[in-house]
Formats: structure tokens, sequence, C-alpha cells
């Protein structure tokens, strides 16, 4: 018996609230447990529905019952289907039904509506790094009453250059021998996948589909939100912005988010989704002409300006940060104490050090200028600090190297000025144990960054060699090429970290 094409829409619905159902629209490739559904649209009545269909729709809408129930209640038309069709708005709709903790609606719509009460837009982030996992999607066609009768799928290789290839094929699952079991569920069958030569998608019963998974600040719980989609240009718009951010980040997409009290959930995204109009092209597949139509569409947008992403992820500020960081909280003291202690506050000469109090013998520091304990670090100064505790073991040797460069003996003491004077005078004289630029002037941009980080990094011109060979194979800077630069400098990059 041939299982006969069922409702796309109605299958798909039944995937997505069925848990042991989700892998069959999300696909095998990675699967994550469900917070809820937020939908991009609502189920509007078909125009050929009477005016007592119009009052028992709006009654049950205004009660909160779900469209399950309001379907049931409608009853079907005469040609025996639901009288309920999908129908796109410039709003998300979030349901008790469909969360797995009902309150949670509530509480998105008190964080996030418009003043009439809808949600238009969400600040979102993401718990892993692929975009083909953030928004698993394909074709797919379903049956009465086996479910899923084929959907695509993508099959991951790799080219010469190692790259990765996707390849899409269809695959259909396989009848069962009565009586036999079969170890590992069913199997499916592979065939390729080539919709305009396809029966089920050119009779409409095989359609495009997708999921955007994603986490909103505010909400609770290890789920990810499910906001479903048959919108290609949606879909093909926000892996755009995956892959722009994707190249500024180098790759991370997973965990941008950071707290912030100006936000009602206190947290910050970089990503934001939200509902947008547009117009855009589309085929009459009865007419085959092209035609234009109005469509609310899902965006995810950027909440920041993308320079500021950029500068964040600059491969020399990554690098010195995380020697910076590592050595605030690990320190290279050689047992003589944190180079932290080097930056505390500054205050009158006469009276900083410690006396010994006469009644307990303890010590007590004492602080004439109560007004310094407000003061904070520059961002050159800072700057500075990460740099020399790079270079030096020990907290006498930073300071007497602050001292030398700033006639100072306080980071919080420096001006901007002084402390971009010093950090220039340490780089020129690193550089001069360098090897000068080549003679024809074009040095790329990238093995410039280089050389300054290692001349800013390295004591003497034979660890400078030594760090060259190892990034890079060559032993002069003459030698090194753009790529092998962005390859040494994406090395250090994650060297650091992993080690912060």
């Amino acid at each position: 018996m041939v299982d006969q094409p069922g409702n796309n829409t109605v299958a798909a619905r039944e995937c997505l609230n069925n848990s042991e159902l989700s892998s069959t629209l999300l696909g095998p490739i990675f699967r994550l447990p469900k917070a809820g559904v937020i939908r991009p649209g609502i189920k509007a009545l078909k125009k050929s529905c009477t005016a007592d269909d119009q009052k028992i729709y709006s009654r049950m809408l205004e009660e909160g019952a779900t469209w399950d129930e309001i379907d049931r209640s409608l009853g079907t038309d005469k040609n025996g289907k639901s009288k309920l069709i999908p129908e796109n708005v410039d709003y998300f709709t979030i349901r008790p039904e469909d969360c797995k903790n009902s309150d949670d609606a509530r509480r998105l719509h008190d964080f996030y509506a418009d003043p009439d009460g809808k949600i238009r837009s969400l600040p979102v982030w993401f718990s892993i790094n692929e975009w083909y996992n953030i928004i698993p999607h394909g074709l797919r066609a379903f049956g009465k009453t086996q479910g899923i009768r084929y959907h695509s799928d993508l099959i991951e290789k790799q080219d010469a250059d190692g790259r990765k290839e996707f390849t899409r094929v269809c695959r259909f699952p396989l009848n069962v021998e009565p009586g036999k079991r079969i170890y590992g569920g069913r199997r499916c069958g592979e065939r390729p996948c080539d919709p305009n030569n396809c029966p089920e998608y050119q009779s409409g019963s095989c359609k495009f589909g997708g999921v955007i998974c994603c986490h909103i600040p505010g909400v609770k719980g290890v789920g990810v939100w499910l906001i479903p989609t048959t919108s290609w240009y949606s879909l093909s718009n926000i892996k755009s912005t995956f892959e722009i951010v994707a190249n500024l980040t180098r790759g991370k997409i997973a965990g941008l988010v950071e707290p912030s009290a100006d936000s009602p959930s206190r947290f910050k995204t970089v990503f934001r989704i939200r509902k947008v109009s547009e117009t855009v092209s589309m085929i009459d597949h009865k007419s085959g002409n092209p035609t234009r139509v109005e469509q609310d569409l899902i965006h995810l947008d950027v909440d920041i300006d993308l320079t500021e992403l950029a500068v964040s992820y600059n491969g020399h500020k990554l690098i010195t940060t995380g020697f910076s960081s590592a050595a605030l909280l690990n320190g290279k003291n050689n047992g003589t104490g944190s180079h932290s202690s080097l930056l505390n506050k500054p205050s009158d000469n006469s009276m900083d050090k410690s006396e010994t109090n006469a009644t307990t013998g303890s010590k007590e520091d004492k602080n004439p200028e109560p007004g310094n304990t407000n003061k904070t670090l520059g961002e050159d100064a800072g700057k500075l600090f990460g740099l020399l505790a790079a270079k030096f073991d020990t907290n006498e040797g930073i300071k007497a190297e602050l001292e030398r460069l700033t006639n100072r003996n306080s980071f919080f003491e420096l001006t901007d000025n002084e402390a971009k004077t010093a950090i220039d005078a340490l780089t020129k004289s690193a550089k001069k144990q360098c090897d000068p630029p080549s003679d024809n002037g074009n040095e790329p941009d990238e093995v410039k960054e280089l050389k300054t980080i290692l001349t800013a990094l390295c004591e003497g011109e034979d660890d400078i060699a030594v760090k060259l060979k190892e990034l890079t194979g060559v032993d002069s800077f003459e030698k090194v090429t753009k790529e092998m630069a962005i390859r040494a400098i994406e090395k250090m990059t994650v060297n650091t970290l992993n080690d912060f």
C-alpha cells in the first residue's frame, strides 16, 4: 500500500511538538533539547468561512485556546480540510502551550513585547558554532500514515585542500520485511536530490523548510527555542549574517553574550532576531513568470557596531590581552608576588609606606588622598603593563622598566601620552634588533603586525628569531609571506587563549 501525501504544515508541527520525532525535521547532525516553539505567524480563517466561524474563532482566541482546539471546534470545510491556514504576520507568536514551561511565554512578553503586546524582535545567542546546526533545513515530504516519506540531507566531504564540501541527497525509509526485527531503528535508502526532476517536489508534496535554534536571555534552562520557517530568503539571510560575524570573530558564533545592567534580562547579546517586511522576487509556478510580493521575513541582525566586534577579535589585541590577563591571574613572579601588586592605586610617596601600629603590632596602609582610590587604569597604561608583564618575570623588573621609560613608579599615574610614548619607545627599541623591512617597501600589513607582536613580547634578536622559526618555519621576516603571518598570528592567539 502506497502512503498518500500528507499535509506538510501539520506534519511539520507534529515533528516539532513530538520530541521523539524532532530529529526527522531537525536532522541527525546535532540534536538539542527543546525549550519551546516560537511561531513566525498565526492560524487564520479561510476566506470561505462563515460569520459563525468568525465568532467561534475570535472567542476561542481571546480565551487562549490552542490552534488544535480552535481547529476541532470549527470542524472541516466542504472538502474535508481544515478551515484554518497559516498566515505570516509582522510579529512572533509565543503561546504557553508551545513552551516546556508555560510561564516562559509570559516572561518573554514581559521582557520583549512592544507597547501593543506583540513581540517583533528578540535578543538571541547560540551555544554552537556551525551555522548548519543552528539553522537545520532541507526539503521534506510527509505521508498521511507513516510520517516523513522523503527528506533531504547533506553529506560532508573534504576537497583536496581540506575544505568542507556538502552534497545534497534524498533519504527515504526502506520497507521492513514482516516479522523481521531491525537493530538500530529503521533503515533509510538514498538517492540523488534533484528538485527540478523530482515528482514529489514538482507536485508540491515535498517542500522547503527549516528551524532556527537559539537561546534567549532571561529564560532559564538548557533547551533551545525553535523558530520554524519555510522562507528561503529568511534562512539565506541568516546564514549570510553568521558568515560575516564569523569572519570577524575568527569563527566564533557560540557564546557571544555579556552581562548588561541596561537590559531587562540583565544580559546583552550580539545577535537580535526580528520580523522585517520586504518585497521579494518569486516565480509563479502556474504561469512561469517572475513576480514580486511583500513578505514578513525573519532577519538576524547584530546589536553592536561591527567595527567594535572586529577590534575585539583583532589578533594583536587578543594576544596582548591574553598575556596581560594571564600575568594578572597567574603571575610570572618566581616567588616575589603577583604582578597585580604593581596596579595598586597610587598615594602620596611620603605616606604610602606601611607603618607599625603601636598597639597591635600589625601593619596598616595609610592613604592621605582618598580621591586616588577612585582612579582607573587607562587603556594605554593597561597595554603597557601587558607588554612589560610578558617580558619580565618579577615585579621589580617591571617597575624598574616602568621608571626607566616614564620616570613614574605607578601605572595609575601615567597619562595617555606618557603611556603611548613608552609603548613606542619599547617597540622601537625592540625593532632595532629585528631584520630591516624588505627593500621593495611592500611588506604586507600582516607581516608588520607579526613583527610588532614578536618585538614587543620577545627579548633580544635571538629570542625573536627562535619564535619566528617556531611559528613560520623561517628565521627572517623577509621570508615571511602574508599567509604565513596570518597563520602565525592565529596560532599565537589560540595558544594564548588556551593557556589563559
